[in-house]
């Protein structure tokens, strides 16, 4: 889910700058696919490297953010030692509302269809391949994660 949501966050970012030509999805995504690759695989070898500091760390998993993101927000703020008021916890609460009804409208045919993963990946040119060339390293580390 990361890789496709960071897709189309780039691409729908670069829209919006209209200076720039259109982007050569296949070239973003390559792009974008070897900066994420490195970005994980940093991240897993610092941890490796640096057992000691793993109590500073709190792994998420994102089934978990789905399923219940507020006991996980509730979780990572107090790792972090500071508390979650009732104010943010109604404005997630809402934003969640807001999730669940878009997700409703679309399921029900009233706005355009989410494309799934693979589309996305498709619409890139990234295959799954590629995904387990590039993030072998970091799959291997977070196995449990991902």
């Amino acid at each position: 889910p990361v890789v496709t949501s960071w897709l189309q966050l780039v691409e729908a970012s670069r829209t919006l700058m209209p200076t720039l030509a259109p982007p050569d999805l296949a070239a973003l995504g390559e792009s974008q696919l070897d900066l994420l690759a490195q970005l994980g695989h940093r991240s897993a070898t610092f941890r490796m490297a640096n057992p000691h500091l793993a109590s500073r760390f709190l792994d998420v998993k994102f089934e978990d953010l789905v399923a219940n993101p507020i006991a996980v927000v509730q979780q990572v703020y107090q790792h972090i030692g500071s508390k979650l008021t009732y104010t943010n916890i109604q404005d997630m609460q809402a934003e969640a509302q807001a999730l669940r009804n878009a997700h409703e409208a679309t399921r029900k045919g009233e706005v355009a269809p989410v494309l799934t993963q693979a589309e996305i990946l498709s619409k890139f040119k990234v295959d799954e391949a590629k995904l387990d060339e590039k993030f072998h390293v970091y799959r291997t580390y977070y196995k449990s994660y991902v």
